[in-house]
């Protein structure tokens, strides 16, 4: 994984309305929906700054979204509106991050982790991703939900599809500070 440090760069939310090879774009609006929510909801506006850790960059996260009684109506479950505005927000960073890698599909549940990431010029179907997504979302951290203790248990639950042999990204959202942070576990490929 590409690390270094250079100016912050614009993360704008609205990229995931278009959606991606494997994601129809109605599943992008959706998570840029919610991504925009989780931010609102922490009282930061469009272009606060998140801080990534793991590859020492920072984006200046923007969106155009208004909050309205409608969407804190959608948004309701506070749980389930982290985890979609996490996985909006997870996109878009590793596809910055990892810019020849797309995603091509959501990963059953059980498998371990969420997407499957494959190259850009790789056409559907697929027979194998590239690499594995794993993203959890926190919206306000406190003395026993911490960035490092979830990395801890996404490592662990990453492990279940290992078989795979592919590299497996996890990428942790917290919407209060805002702060995130990238991990990669790979493997040797000749042995």
């Amino acid at each position: 994984m590409k690390s270094y440090s250079i100016s912050p760069k614009e993360l704008n939310l609205s990229q995931l309305r278009n959606g991606y090879q494997g994601m129809i774009p109605a599943i992008g609006e959706l998570l840029c929906e919610a991504s925009a929510f989780c931010f609102a909801d922490q009282l930061h506006e469009s272009g606060i700054e998140l801080k990534v850790g793991g590859v020492n960059r920072s984006f200046y996260v923007c969106w155009d979204s208004k909050i309205t009684d409608q969407t804190r109506s959608s948004f309701a479950d506070r749980d389930e509106v982290t985890e979609y505005g996490a996985v909006g927000v997870a996109i878009l960073l590793i596809l910055e991050i990892e810019n020849e890698l797309t995603i091509v599909s959501r990963s059953a549940k059980g498998t371990g982790f969420d997407y499957w990431l494959g190259k850009k010029e790789q056409q559907l179907p697929f027979s194998m991703g590239a690499a594995r997504l794993e993203i959890s979302g926190i919206m306000a951290r406190n003395k026993t939900n911490t960035i490092k203790r979830r990395l801890e248990i996404k490592q662990k639950q990453t492990k279940q599809s290992d078989a795979s042999r592919l590299p497996a990204y996890i990428v942790i959202v917290e919407f209060s500070v805002p702060e995130s942070h990238i991990a990669a576990r790979y493997f040797d490929v000749e042995n």
